[in-house]
């Protein structure tokens, strides 16, 4: 029977070779063994991590699993308690819209009203106002009216003025900006 494997083959002192053929097994068994002894992780439960490629006991593989499965749990928990938030933000982002588009609509209801009451003026009185009240205001209420009460208005207030809200009434209809004055 010729011996395939050889355990120390490079000792050829005329010695027969130790044939391990049939006891692969066995010896390997003894090698892990030998080097859980070594390494100390045979019932030694202080025993953290061992480095890449050292052989395990089955205790330090459970405590490993046992981490690992607390670990996922965290995990999922933290998973969970994001997806909540996210939830309640999406809930608060939602009420929020609301909010805003029920002040947008008030806030276009009482410029309604406002520029109903200028229309419903004298236009002398309505420049008197116009010309006290905030610049961009005016030039809504102005844009409000229709062509012709909106001149008379102008007509009424001082030439300064009227130009600077005429001014600021073509600004707001085409939605750009004008170029200064140098």
């Amino acid at each position: 029977m010729q011996c395939v494997e050889m355990l120390y083959p490079e000792r050829s002192s005329g010695m027969k070779p130790l044939c391990v053929r049939g006891y692969r097994n066995t010896i390997l068994l003894m090698l892990i063994s030998a080097a859980i002894f070594m390494t100390g992780t045979l019932g030694d439960a202080s025993a953290q991590q061992s480095p890449p490629g050292q052989v395990l006991s089955a205790q330090e593989l459970a405590k490993r699993s046992d981490a690992l499965d607390r670990r996922e749990k965290d995990l999922n928990a933290m998973e969970a308690d994001l997806n909540a938030r996210l939830a309640k933000l999406k809930d608060l982002e939602s009420s929020l819209k609301t909010m805003l588009d029920e002040a947008k609509a008030l806030k276009q209801e009482r410029m309604v009203k406002l520029i109903a009451v200028y229309t419903n003026m004298k236009a002398q009185q309505a420049a008197t106002l116009m010309e006290t009240v905030d610049e961009n205001l005016a030039v809504q209420v102005l844009a409000g009216m229709k062509s012709r009460q909106a001149g008379e208005i102008l007509n009424k207030m001082t030439p300064k003025k009227g130009a600077a809200l005429s001014e600021g009434l073509i600004k707001f209809q085409l939605g750009k900006d004008l170029p200064n004055k140098p």
